[in-house]
Formats: C-alpha cells, sequence, structure tokens
C-alpha cells in the first residue's frame, strides 16, 4: 500500500492478504461510471435469462459481434458463475458472497457492478464502520465489478484492543501504556454487512477514511499548488514532485484539525465527488433501503468465478508476462480449490517453495544447528516434542538423519541421553508393529500414550506374576540377576522380553552397549510402574486414540506427510491411517492437498505448519521481487556475462556466445584475450579466435570516433555489421583532423584501400610510394580512428607487444615479414555501404536488444561506458516498442539504478534467483572468489555504480587495464593497481586466497593470457616493506626489490632467510583499508627515510625551511608516501624529493610548474625564501577568497601542529 513519496522512492508498507492493484507505473485505472455499471448489470440480467438457451450463441455474435471463440468463452464463464453461486449478480440484484480461504480468514465479496469509483468509497465506508463497532479494519480490494473484504485472524479471538487502533499488533509496537478503553473484537457477519452504512453517515465516515488515505494526499497537493501554498518553480528552477508533495504533507499536518481550511475543504469535495462517486452511492444505498436492490447472501466453499480477479491481481492485468515467480506470489492468495481448477496439478504443486517446506521441516524436526540440544533439558524436550526417536545412525558418513538423536544434538548426545535415562527422564520402549529398528527413545512423560498404542496385552501367566512379584520392590536389575532372583534361569530372558513387550518392564540399555538394539549383560530391567510416575505411566485414552494421538503428533512435527510415511513411522494399518488423518481434517487440525511435487499425493499437513510454509514462501518471493542490492547486482552480471566459475562457457560455441554478447564494446587489446576472454571462455586458446576471424566469421574494429584511443578494439560478427557500427552519415567529426605529420601518407593509403580493396602491407607500400615505416604508421591510425582493418587477429598481438608498431621502442630492427601478417580492409567509414541506409527505428531496435544480450537489464546509466550507441531517448522508444512485444519488462530492479529499467525475462530470473541465493548463502568461505579486471564490462563499479567498501565508504580508484578488482558473491574485497586497497575485512585464509587469486595473472595456461610479473608496493596505503601483510606475500614466493615492492613472476623460489616470516607475524584477520592502524608511526622522521639517499639531508633541511618560513595556521599532515602542508585544511603545498633535486609543488588547484631546488642549493639564500614565501601568500590570498575571512579568529597555537 502506497503511504508516501520522497526523492527517487515510493513510500510502501506490507498488506499481506490484500489483492494486488495496478502498479504505479502502469498508470490509472478509468473506473466504470455508474450508468455504465447499470447496462452491465443489464447485460448479466439478459444473459442470464438466455445462457442455456440453444440460440446464445447466436445472440452474442449478432448483438455484441463477437467471435466463435469469445461467445463460448462467455457463456461457459456465465454458466460457471450461475453454477456457483445460482443467483446472477446485477445491477438489481446484489450478491454478498463469503468463505474462508486454505489458512481460514473470512472472505467477503460483494458483487457490485457499479464501478470502482462507487466500490471503492463503499468500501473505505464498510471498513472504517467495522473498526468502529466491531474493533477491527479489514483489509478492502476494489475492482469495477465489487470489492472484497478480508477479515484479520485476531477479530476472531475476542481480542482486546484500544479503541483507537486498528488491531493488537500496532498497541504493542508503539511500546506505550494508555488509559484508552478497550474493546473486544468481533466477528463480522455477512448477513448484516450491507446494513452497517447508511446515507445518513456516510459522508462522515468517507471523510475520516480519506484523512488517512494516499488519495487525499495526492489531491491535498494539487489544490496546494493551485493556491500558491506550494510553489511548482521558485528563482526559475521547477521544484521536484516529491518536494512538493513533502511540504504539502507540512501544510497537512499543520492543518488537519481545520476542516474548514479552503485547501482541506476543496480536497475532501474533489475526493469524495471526483475521484469517488459519493453521489452514486447514495443512489445505491437508497435503491437498497427502497427494496429496488434485493441482496443475496451465500455462504460459499469456493469462490464463484466473478471473484477470482479480486483474488489474484485485477482484470486488467496482463497474466502471460507475469514472470514465473511474480505469478507464484500472487496465485499463493488464490483459494486453493479454485487453483486446482485453473492450474494442472504440476502447477498446483509448485506454489509452495520446496527450500522453504524443507526448512520448515526441518525446524520442526529439531534438525538446524539452532535447534540443536545442548544439555539434557533440552533433549528432554525434544523428545516430549518429537515422540520417538533413535540412536541408530550417527550420520557419521552423511546420510539422511530420520531418526537419529546424533543429528539432532550438539555435542556428546551419548553423555546427554543417559544423563535422562539416570534422571528417569527418557525410556527406550518397543514399538511392537514394527518388523525391524523397534527400539525407540521417548520422554517419560509419552510413557502411557505409548503403553497405550503398542503394548501387546494378554493376560499373565502365574510365573509371569511371580517374575513381576520379585521385581517389585527391586533397583533396577541385569538379566542374571533376574534369573538368580527368581532361582529359574531356563525362560527367564523369553518372559523378561515378553513382558518388555507389554510394557509391564522397562528396559534400560547398558551404556557398554552403546545402542538400544542391542543387548548384553549390562542391560537392566525395572517395573515400570515403580520406574515411572504415576501420572505418566497410564493413560485414559484408547488404543485408537492413542494411535490416532501419534498420528497427530507426527503431523504437527512435519512439513507436508503422505499416508506411506505415517505408515512407515508406525506401521499401522492403511485403514487407522486414513481414519486417523480424516479425523484430523474433520476437526480443522489438518489440511489435506497437493503441496510438493517430490511426494506422492495426496498430502496431509498441519493447518499451523501450512500457514508457516505459506508466510514463509510469500516473504521469499516478496524478497525476490525486491530491488537488488549493488552487490546482488553485481553477483547477477557476473554470472550473466559468464565470469562466475558456476557460468563460465567452453570451445568454439562458447567463444561465439561470449563474443555475441560483448560486440560493439571498445576495449583494450591486452585486455580482451588476457582477462576478458580467458575469464569467460574455460579453454580458450589464441588458436580459437584466430579461426573465428580468418573464417570472416567475427571481425575486429574500433567502434567509437569521438577521439582517437590508441590500443582499443571492439569485435563484430559479420551478420551484425548493417546495424551496429555507426554509420557514416551519423557521424559529426571529421576523422582526420587526427592525422597531424601523417596526413599525406593517410591521405594516399585511404585513397588506396578505398579503390583497391583488401590488401597486403606490401601493396600498400608499392601502391602509395611511401616509406614503409610511415605506412605502417599510417595503417595503424586508420585502425585508431575506425577507418580500417585487417582480417587477422595476429598482427594486434604483435602491435600489443610493440613489435608492429614502428614508433614503439620495442620495434624489432627487421620489419620485413610484419606487414605479412593479415590483409588490410576499409571499414564503412571509409567506405560507405550503398544505399539505402538502414531504417533508424529498426537499427535502434536491434542496438537495444544488443544491450539487453550483453547486459540483460538496462537503464541510462549503463550508457556511460558505451562508444558508439544511440542517445537514450531513442533507445527508450525502442524498449517501450519492445516491452509492448512482450520481449522485455519494465520495472524497478535494481535500487540504486535511477530511472526506468528494462530486463529481459531471463535476466529477472537469474536476478531473482541470485537474491534467493544472497538470502541463504553459504559460508564466506565457500564462495569462489573471481578477479575481474577494472576494464571488464561484468565490472558494474566505477561508471553504473560508485565503489564503496564493506560499510558503504566511497573507495578512491580508476579504470585501468592495469587495475583488477577482487568479487565474492558479488562483493568487491579489493582492489589491485601495483597497490592493494582492502575494502573488506578478511581471514587470514581469505587473505591467501585473495593473493593465489593475483598470483593467477602469471600463471595462465597461454602467453596471450597471461602477465608477466605482478608486484605490490603498498597494502591498504601502507608500504608493504613495512606492511603485515609482507609476511603473507613472502610465504607464498613474493620476491623484495630495491624500490620497495614485492613481485611475483611465476617461478617456485624459497624466500630468502632475511624475508622469513615470525613465528606467528601473518595477521589472523586483515583490516580494510581505513580501519587497519598504520604498521608504523609517520612523521618527519619517516618521512625523511623513504627520500633518496642523496637528497635526504637537503630534504631535511627544506622541512625545517618549511616550518619556519610558513605562517603558523599551516598545518604539516605526514602520510606513508608524502608530506604536504596544508592552511585552513586545503592542500597547499608539497615537496617531493628526487634523486637529484627537490620539487616543491606549491598550488591549491590546477597543475603549476614546481620550483625546483637543486641538490647542493643554499637553502638559506634570500631570494629562495622570498620566492617561496611569494607563492605561497599568492595561493594562501586564493584560499582566503575561496573560504571567505575568519570572523573568529583563535589564538595562533604556540607551537605548530602536525597529523
Amino acid at each position: 500500500k502506497v503511504k508516501g513519496f520522497r526523492q527517487n522512492k515510493v513510500l510502501v508498507e506490507d498488506v499481506y492478504g490484500t489483492a494486488p492493484t495496478i502498479p504505479l507505473w502502469m498508470g490509472e485505472r478509468m473506473s466504470r461510471t455508474k450508468d455504465l455499471g447499470t447496462l452491465v448489470g443489464r447485460f448479466r440480467e439478459e444473459m442470464a435469462a438466455r445462457v442455456h438457451d440453444v440460440d446464445c450463441l447466436d445472440w452474442l455474435r449478432t448483438e455484441y459481434h463477437v467471435n466463435d471463440n469469445a461467445a463460448h468463452a462467455i457463456q461457459s464463464y456465465f454458466k460457471e458463475q450461475l453454477a456457483s453461486l445460482e443467483v446472477m449478480p446485477t445491477h438489481e440484484t446484489l450478491v454478498v458472497e463469503h468463505f474462508r480461504d486454505e489458512l481460514g480468514q473470512q472472505n467477503v465479496v460483494v458483487h457490485s457492478p457499479f464501478g470502482v469509483q462507487v466500490n471503492d468509497a463503499w468500501g473505505m465506508a464498510l471498513a472504517e464502520r467495522c473498526k468502529d463497532e466491531l474493533g477491527f479494519r479489514p483489509r478492502v480490494a476494489c475492482l469495477d465489478d465489487g470489492f472484497l473484504l478480508t477479515v484479520p485472524h485476531y477479530a476472531e479471538d475476542d481480542t482486546e484492543i484500544p479503541r483507537d487502533h486498528t488491531g493488537p499488533l500496532a498497541y504493542q509496537q508503539t511500546g506505550e501504556k494508555r488509559e484508552a478503553p478497550l474493546m473486544k473484537t468481533q466477528p463480522l457477519d455477512p448477513h448484516r454487512l450491507l446494513d452497517m452504512v447508511d446515507a445518513a453517515d456516510l459522508e462522515g465516515l468517507l471523510e475520516r477514511a480519506l484523512r488517512n488515505a494516499p488519495l487525499f494526499g495526492v489531491h491535498f497537493r494539487h489544490n496546494a499548488v493551485r493556491c500558491l501554498l506550494v510553489l511548482r518553480e521558485y528563482q526559475g528552477r521547477e521544484t521536484p514532485v516529491w518536494l512538493q508533495q513533502l511540504r504539502a504533507n507540512e501544510i497537512y499536518e499543520s492543518c488537519r484539525d481545520q476542516p474548514d481550511f479552503p485547501p482541506v475543504a476543496e480536497t475532501l469535495r474533489e475526493c469524495l465527488n471526483e475521484a469517488l462517486d459519493l453521489p452514486g452511492l447514495r443512489e445505491v444505498l437508497a435503491d437498497l433501503r427502497g427494496g429496488r436492490i434485493r441482496v443475496h447472501i451465500h455462504e460459499a466453499e469456493i469462490p464463484s468465478p466473478f471473484s477470482h480477479s479480486l483474488l489474484t491481481m485485477g482484470t486488467y492485468f496482463d497474466m502471460g508476462r507475469v514472470p514465473a515467480r511474480e505469478r507464484q506470489s500472487r496465485l499463493m492468495h488464490l483459494h486453493k480449490e479454485i487453483l486446482r481448477k485453473v492450474l494442472s496439478e504440476e502447477e498446483l504443486r509448485d506454489l509452495l517453495d520446496p527450500e522453504v517446506v524443507e526448512r520448515v521441516d526441518r525446524r520442526l524436526q529439531h534438525l538446524l544447528p539452532e535447534r540443536h540440544s545442548r544439555d539434557a533439558d533440552e533433549m528432554a524436550r525434544m523428545l516430549k516434542d518429537l515422540g520417538d526417536l533413535s540412536d541408530e545412525s550417527d550420520l557419521s558418513d552423511g546420510s539422511d538423519a530420520g531418526l537419529s538423536l546424533a543429528a539432532r544434538t550438539q555435542g556428546d548426545w551419548h553423555a546427554l541421553l543417559w544423563e535422562l535415562v539416570d534422571r528417569r527422564r527418557a525410556l527406550c520402549v518397543p514399538l511392537n508393529t514394527l518388523e525391524r529398528d523397534q527400539w525407540r527413545w521417548i520422554a517419560a512423560e509419552n510413557f502411557g500414550l505409548y503403553r497405550q498404542a503398542f503394548a501387546n496385552n494378554w493376560k499373565l501367566t502365574q510365573w509371569e506374576e511371580q517374575l513381576l512379584g520379585f521385581m517389585a520392590t527391586s533397583r533396577p536389575l541385569t538379566m542374571l540377576e533376574v534369573a538368580k532372583k527368581a532361582a529359574r534361569d531356563g525362560d527367564v530372558r523369553l518372559t523378561v522380553d515378553r513382558l518388555v513387550e507389554a510394557y509391564w518392564l522397562v528396559r534400560l540399555p547398558g551404556e557398554a552397549s552403546g545402542r538400544s538394539d542391542r543387548s548384553d549383560g549390562s542391560d537392566r530391567y525395572v517395573l515400570s510402574d515403580l520406574w515411572v510416575p504415576q501420572e505418566f505411566a497410564s493413560s485414559t485414552l484408547s488404543r485408537q486414540q492413542a494411535r490416532r494421538a501419534l498420528l497427530e503428533n507426527h503431523l504437527r512435527t512435519h512439513g507436508p506427510v503422505t499416508k506411506y510415511e505415517s505408515m512407515d513411522r508406525y506401521a499401522f494399518p492403511m485403514v487407522e491411517v486414513e481414519d486417523g488423518l480424516d479425523a484430523l481434517i474433520e476437526a480443522g487440525l489438518a489440511v489435506r492437498g497437493e503441496y510438493v511435487n517430490t511426494k506422492p499425493l495426496p498430502q496431509w499437513c498441519w493447518r499451523s505448519n501450512l500457514e508457516e510454509i505459506h508466510r514463509l514462501t510469500l516473504a521469499r518471493l516478496r524478497r525476490e521481487m525486491e530491488p537488488a542490492t549493488a552487490t546482488e547486482f553485481s553477483d547477477y552480471m557476473l554470472r550473466w556475462q559468464h565470469c562466475h566459475p558456476d557460468t563460465r562457457v567452453e570451445g568454439i560455441d562458447g567463444l561465439r556466445q561470449v563474443l555475441r554478447q560483448l560486440q560493439g564494446v571498445d576495449n583494450h587489446v591486452a585486455v580482451w584475450e588476457r582477462d576478458l576472454l580467458s575469464g569467460r571462455v574455460v579453454d580458450y586458446a589464441p588458436a580459437l579466435l584466430d579461426r573465428l576471424c580468418y573464417s570472416g566469421e567475427v571481425t575486429w574494429r574500433r567502434f567509437g570516433w569521438q577521439d582517437v584511443k590508441r590500443g582499443q578494439i571492439g569485435f563484430c560478427f559479420r551478420d551484425s555489421a548493417k546495424w551496429l557500427p555507426t554509420h557514416p552519415a551519423d557521424i559529426d567529426a571529421d576523422l582526420g583532423q587526427w592525422d597531424g605529420k601523417l596526413a599525406d601518407v593517410c591521405t594516399a593509403v585511404r585513397q588506396f584501400l578505398s579503390g583497391y580493396g583488401a590488401q597486403f602491407s606490401e601493396a600498400l607500400v608499392a601502391g602509395t610510394g611511401a616509406d614503409e615505416k610511415l605506412v605502417l604508421q599510417a595503417l595503424w591510425h586508420l585502425v585508431w580512428t575506425g577507418e580500417a582493418t585487417n582480417d587477422s587477429y595476429e598482427c594486434l598481438r604483435t602491435e600489443a607487444r610493440g613489435e608492429g608498431d614502428p614508433r614503439s621502442r620495442r620495434s624489432s630492427a627487421s620489419q620485413a615479414e610484419l606487414p605479412t601478417l593479415g590483409r588490410w580492409v576499409a571499414t564503412e567509414r571509409l567506405v560507405p555501404p550503398p544505399p539505402p541506409k538502414l531504417d533508424a527505428v529498426q537499427r535502434n531496435l536491434d542496438l537495444a536488444r544488443q544491450l539487453l544480450r550483453r547486459y540483460g537489464l538496462l537503464c541510462r546509466d549503463m550508457l556511460k561506458r558505451e562508444v558508439a550507441m544511440p542517445r537514450w531517448a531513442d533507445l527508450y522508444k525502442a524498449l517501450k516498442e519492445l516491452e509492448m512485444r512482450g520481449e522485455v519488462r519494465r520495472g524497478y530492479f535494481v535500487e540504486d539504478l535511477p530511472g526506468e529499467q528494462y530486463a529481459l525475462p531471463e535476466a529477472v530470473e537469474l536476478l531473482r534467483a541470485v537474491k534467493r541465493t544472497h538470502a541463504e548463502a553459504s559460508p564466506a568461505e565457500a564462495q569462489p572468489m573471481v578477479l575481474l579486471n577494472a576494464c571488464d564490462p561484468a565490472n558494474v563499479f566505477g561508471t553504473i555504480l560508485p565503489l564503496t567498501d564493506e560499510v558503504g565508504q566511497p573507495v578512491k580508484w580508476s579504470r585501468r587495464p592495469q587495475a583488477y578488482v577482487l568479487f565474492r558473491a558479488g562483493m568487491p574485497l579489493l582492489v589491485y593497481h601495483d597497490t592493494v586497497k582492502q575494502l573488506a575485512d578478511l581471514s587470514g585464509a581469505e587473505a591467501e586466497r585473495a593473493v593465489q587469486r593475483l598470483m593467477e595473472l602469471v600463471e595462465a595456461p597461454t602467453a596471450a593470457c597471461r602477465h608477466k610479473e605482478v608486484a605490490i608496493k603498498s597494502w591498504n596505503s601502507h608500504p608493504i616493506d613495512v606492511s603485515p601483510a609482507r609476511f603473507l606475500l613472502q610465504e607464498l614466493g613474493w620476491l623484495p626489490l630495491k624500490k620497495r615492492a614485492l613481485i611475483y613472476d611465476g617461478r617456485q623460489r624459497a624466500p630468502h632467510r632475511s624475508y622469513l616470516p615470525e613465528a606467528g607475524s601473518i595477521p589472523a584477520v586483515f583490516e580494510r583499508l581505513g580501519k587497519e592502524d598504520a604498521p608504523v608511526k609517520y612523521d618527519e622522521r619517516w618521512i625523511v627515510s623513504r627520500a633518496p639517499q642523496s637528497t635526504r639531508g637537503l630534504f631535511r633541511q627544506l622541512l625545517y625551511l618549511l616550518e619556519e618560513v610558513l605562517p603558523e595556521e599551516c598545518t604539516f599532515h605526514y602520510l606513508a608516501t608524502h608530506c604536504e602542508v596544508r592552511y585552513r585544511d586545503v592542500k597547499c603545498l608539497r615537496p617531493w624529493p628526487k634523486q637529484r633535486s627537490l620539487d616543491l609543488i606549491i598550488t591549491q588547484r590546477a597543475w603549476t610548474p614546481p620550483l625546483k631546488i637543486e641538490l647542493g642549493a643554499d637553502l638559506d639564500d634570500p631570494a629562495l625564501r622570498k620566492k617561496i614565501v611569494g607563492r605561497f601568500d599568492a595561493v594562501k590570498a586564493e584560499v582566503d577568497a575561496q573560504l571567505g575571512e575568519i570572523t573568529d579568529t583563535p589564538a595562533p597555537p604556540t607551537t605548530r601542529s602536525t597529523v
């Protein structure tokens, strides 16, 4: 239910059980007018009279111009309605239909054809009257054909609540002790429902109901704007609607007790007479009182067909476009008997979430860890609740828990059990109806019940009576002691066993035997009447009643079960089990139906357990339909783009799938094979890509045209070449503007490629007559402007290695063979395609489908990383068309993405599957870690979403091809780019796994996918040579360098003795950036020690000079890598030591040339001091001008502060 609006947010509250209405983004419904409702009633009246006539179909086709299918559907619909109610709701006959749903809630449907405006007002007035007279407010749902009232559970419990509250929950949540008078809730009587409201007090009821309705708030805002209490524009800027609503709410709160205040009075008039139809409702009530409208009350077992739309989603919603999980959520509200008619048996059993069913069953059976018994008292309570358990399985092999005590106990179950035996709180009894596993442990309180259900009854023999007499005054005896006391050895064991089966004796298994079904000399026997307290030893129930009580307990401690499971538990005859289950249904304690698809039909379930399963299923479905968090969206994107280990692909077909998804994206040449393709295709090898390129199925090229980005290309399939690249007519830039010194050569190469088609580089050199090196430079320049490409990908690999471009320092001395790598081809930017130009609308549709194929979900912000896509306004039209076709869905799928969002149905299902995974996540250690290049399209952080740590603090970083982000379950754990920034706390084992993922960058199986080495200079902004993380790195084989870094090159070496970690020096927990304490004190001594040896002394003198000449308001900040001086908390000066000089950077905004101080300079030189002070005074004046002069300047500190 909508409560209000804030910036980019809609405030809602949970109204469990209310039928869903039209979502806000689908627009308002136009209500049926009362006059049209009267015509609908007349049609129903005439249809009821003709529905069984042979000419009914002809009449419908002739009078209403419907086809055969529609005529048959209308006739069948009305026949089913008449068969259900026997009366047709019309404008002269209102039907009040009441029934109880499967959870026992009372539902009342008033079939009124007078439209939403009349029905909504009627429902609001009745709800307000129920609150006043009956002590509860029913939930109301309205459509043009009627309204539904759902009575809450507490309304029938005689609950005492304050008169000014809607229910006991609201009173309990306030936490206040009030003196308000209490009233008892009363049940709703459908026979007097329509008599509860009359025309005289109708307006007062509606005014009270409207004051707290969202409808009133919206209309009050409109009126507040009209009378200029709220400004639509201020100082030339438009006021957002959410801010208008907020200000209108504040105004209303100050005048809500003044009904004559003009905006309030006008709002009430609008709501009553325009949004609602108060005059029309008065006419209906007057006709009711005058007898012109009849009322028929009908108590139904199952809802009638006319009420189905009220119980689901309304008649205006397209069921075919509702995803499976949303459809499941909405159908959960529908009565089970209706579902049996409209759904197949398989669909019906899929309504309840099987994982929820399993969890509820495990909770009831004490199989969840939090429900395990921790001491003897908890074990006794568990035995009392569950009835009987076995010690047969210890689950050491991971087998099914079954009836095992061990599976339900935390710690030494054997010791706890024998403690209960010694305290006479647990007994081992035989279940004589079973053929195997007869011995079960029960609580002493249940002994009488099990005695009545399982004892073998016969008349005792004289010898058996004598034996019982021997044991009547004795302590528990072993079998040898019984034989000795009875002075008889032959049939003592057999007789004792018979008496145990008759429950005259209790067998106490010896601890040495270890199992209840094994007997050795340590077992003891005692008279049951002596061992079991008298109040527990006997029962007044008959054998049939006792067995039904056991069936009841079995149902109460399980989820849905079949009769065969009950028979297996106790081996009762099928007739007894069926009669017992039917008796529980008649008593209203259990229900029968189809609940899970893993068990045969029918199934039985304890009513309260089914309610819990329903509630948890709906809660889980609601959680899945809630917008995803940034972490869940990130995890979804990793899976959608095949970066997650569970979704990676393999082979040439897998590579095609990946390239089809990523085509049209420009990325760095080095990143494509090293990170993007090898990270998605399990068995990727360069030969796979070469095969696609040489065959002409895939081409590579540059897609962007706004600027020249050296080293960036993308892929395009041959069948996508007509619409994926930007048409030359749409490029509003001169691509020759970046030619520079190569203008003449580029022009010659362009002309040759345009005239002669695909050519090897030798032919280009010969045809243009230019120098070979200049021709190659021109070719690569045309590649980066998107005007040329090559049919070989190997030439890109050589260019990435610096061997294919003569300008590279790494270029080989001999260039003779390099130009032969493939043929150079002009793209459409150089040779425009022949007309006609592809239709812009169709191209936008194709591009929208491509973006959806890439991301699954699309919004405006996701175009930030695209280089050759149309404007969002053009894509928006295409997405709207795809939505109308049913190809995509529109909604609010990710909470941190603003604006409208469109998604493929399969993407929505994957996103919700990810949400389910996160809601029931396994331990963090079990989740795989995924290392992603920062420029990978699957990385949503940096452009689409801001990168934050685990507590939401933003982290500074840059998306570069050398940077990587490590994810676990979508959450970024660390960022790597020569340095490591932890975004979450990690245990020692997790940190080791994270470092090993970085090491895999060097250990890739092919050279094209491999780094030569990885280096770490700092960890969480602390130099690696002092960070505690160095011990972990060195233990894993990282080596130190002179530049205070640790590197890993894939070679296995034993670390040097001086770098071996000390015992216990590797931290148990690696804290995140900003939380970890500095390993050393960063001060003047530290900064000086980090300077080069040659300029260290000069650097120390410079710091002394700065402290001397700078104003007292300045503060010195010593960081891990440098020192900076701040004035009024603005960074103004930073000294930077080099090998042969010092750079003194004095600025507070843009970069300025530093003041160089050469080695050996005299820092006491007055000219140098004057220059430093002069520059700083200029910067100081700029800061004062920006921040304003300090009015109340505190006294300067006696000593300069340092941080």
